[in-house]
């Protein structure tokens, strides 16, 4: 991915705007691995974000809003600026939950493996299962809820194992803690 400004001149007076890529992680299959381009001044931190139409939205009944947007955003400083994550979709749903989460109960310690993004890629369970991701799904920060105060970083990805067919899992990096997984339930 290039980070780099880019400038180009608008067509309306030759002034030159300066453009950035933003690569965009997880969410519908019509955006995940997308590269973005647009003006710098859009991909300021504070202020950075899409709301992206989908032709992958999640079902919805007729009384809510059938067409929400995908959001992406970046994760705070000192993470990567141009990394542009999926969180969910606006509107959020009012009849279902549409991210399950399992019991922090159920999470077990695990060895992770994380992709040039910093997102995982991989880990090994406590019995030595490798668990491999297919699909990342969906990413949140919880910002200063880590046990030493830090930032706690929650992936729901696709995985499979070769012994197990593929399933949703919920990986949790707490810096001062390290890397657990749960499975998620299944959602009636």
């Amino acid at each position: 991915m290039d980070t780099t400004p880019h400038p180009r001149h608008d067509g309306d007076g030759g002034q030159e705007h300066t453009e950035v890529e933003v690569v965009l992680l997880g969410g519908p299959p019509d955006w995940h691995g997308r590269t973005l381009s647009m003006p710098a001044s859009a991909a300021v931190r504070e202020s950075a974000g899409a709301h992206l139409i989908s032709d992958h939205t999640p079902h919805r009944t007729m009384e809510e809003d059938t067409d929400p947007r995908a959001v992406y955003d970046p994760d705070p400083a000192p993470a990567p600026q141009r990394v542009w994550w999926f969180r969910g979709w606006l509107p959020a749903s009012t009849t279902r939950m549409e991210w399950v989460r399992p019991s922090p109960a159920d999470r077990e310690p695990v060895e992770a493996t994380l992709d040039g993004h910093g997102a995982p890629a991989a880990w090994t369970a406590p019995d030595g299962t490798r668990w491999a991701v297919d699909r990342l799904q969906v990413h949140w920060v919880y910002e200063g809820e880590g046990a030493a105060g830090g930032d706690v970083g929650v992936w729901q990805v696709r995985a499979h194992s070769s012994a197990e067919q593929a399933a949703v899992w919920e990986l949790v990096c707490d810096p001062a803690v390290g890397w657990a997984a749960a499975r998620v339930p299944a959602s009636g």
